[in-house]
């Protein structure tokens, strides 16, 4: 973890948290296409300027497999 590009940059870190709220958020309250496109473009920004920064890869895309899982789950209720 201190070898961590990620973790060690807090632009990345404020970059992941508001792409993950605008995600749960989207998720949550059923909003449409609008905030779920803007969450996953906000995380390939931010997973962008982490591999300029010189993250790995493995690092990277355990972020990215993070917020594609998040996508993945369905929330409770409704038929959407």
């Amino acid at each position: 973890m201190s070898e961590s590009v990620i973790f060690n940059t807090p632009i990345l870190i404020v970059l992941y948290g508001i792409a993950l709220a605008v995600t749960l958020f989207a998720k949550l309250n059923r909003t449409g296409a609008v905030l779920t496109w803007a969450g996953a473009f906000m995380v390939a920004g931010a997973s962008a300027l982490s591999l300029i920064m010189g993250a790995g890869l493995t690092e990277t895309a355990a972020v990215v497999c993070l917020f594609l899982a998040i996508h993945l789950i369905r929330p409770k209720g409704g038929t959407k």
